[in-house]
């Protein structure tokens, strides 16, 4: 009934009860990283805003553009025509008229490459923003008085980004987290 061996194991377990500050440690690591991903969303803010107000003013740049040689093509038409007629008094020689005609024709090509450009710089802007590519970046009302919409206007669309609304996403779950 009693044998002389008997055979026990032993099992201890250990529950610390304090960790020497861990869990404060853990806390100001989330708040550390939930500052850091409010300033990266701030970092984000800033260049999303240069980056609208880049292609802002490349847009309406290259407008203006676009007006001034399509004036300056208006005029060399105007002296091609008043060429053609002094060559036909005798005023002046054929070579005047090629002349004016082959500049013209550069202004024709620049005004080609002039609106591929303002076409590309208006998808920039509409992908920036969110605006159809068609959207006027002058008030019509203003147009008489040479004023611009206010740059905010086109500013208050970026909330509606993708790639914003991930990142205020992430960020919502950082502060969850």
């Amino acid at each position: 009934v009693f044998p002389d061996k008997q055979t026990t194991i032993g099992i201890a377990a250990n529950q610390a009860l304090f960790r020497g500050m861990r869990e404060y440690a853990g806390i100001r690591q989330a708040n550390d990283l939930e500052q850091s991903q409010e300033q990266v969303r701030n970092q984000a803010l800033v260049l999303l805003y240069q980056d609208v107000t880049t292609a802002y003013l490349n847009v309406l740049n290259l407008e203006q553009d676009l007006k001034n040689v399509d004036v300056q093509a208006t005029l060399y038409g105007e002296r091609v025509t008043e060429l053609r007629g002094r060559v036909r008094r005798g005023e002046s020689s054929s070579s005047e008229i090629l002349t004016v005609q082959s500049s013209e024709s550069v202004l024709r090509a620049e005004i080609q490459i002039l609106e591929g450009n303002l076409k590309m710089a208006r998808e920039t802007f509409a992908f920036i923003t969110g605006l159809p590519t068609s959207e006027p970046l002058v008030d019509p009302d203003l147009i008489s008085k040479k004023t611009l919409a206010p740059l905010e206007d086109y500013l208050k669309t970026i909330d509606n980004r993708y790639d914003i609304k991930a990142a205020i996403k992430q960020f919502e779950a950082m502060q969850e987290e």
